[in-house]
C-alpha cells in the first residue's frame, strides 16, 4: 500500500508531494500495529505514523485457504 504525504491544498485545491511511505499488506497477518516512515526525494524521514489493520474473518480465511493451494 503507497501513501504519499501532501500539502494543504487550501481553497485552490493544488498540493505539493512532500514524502512518500509504503506498507506491506502481508506483514499485517503477524503484525496489525505497524509503523510508516514517511520519506522525502533524498531519503530523509519526514514523518512517521502508527496505524494499525485488521483483515475481516472472511479474508482471512481467503487468504489460508490460497496458502493451502
Amino acid at each position: 500500500l503507497d501513501f504519499t504525504l501532501v500539502t494543504d491544498g487550501g481553497d485552490e485545491g493544488e498540493c505539493d508531494d512532500l514524502g512518500v511511505a509504503q506498507l506491506d499488506l502481508s506483514s499485517i497477518r503477524s503484525r496489525p500495529k505497524q509503523l510508516i516512515r514517511f520519506l522525502d526525494v533524498n531519503g530523509e524521514e519526514l514523518a512517521e505514523l502508527e496505524v494499525e489493520m485488521t483483515y475481516s474473518e472472511k479474508l482471512m480465511k481467503y487468504f489460508e485457504s490460497d496458502i493451502d493451494e
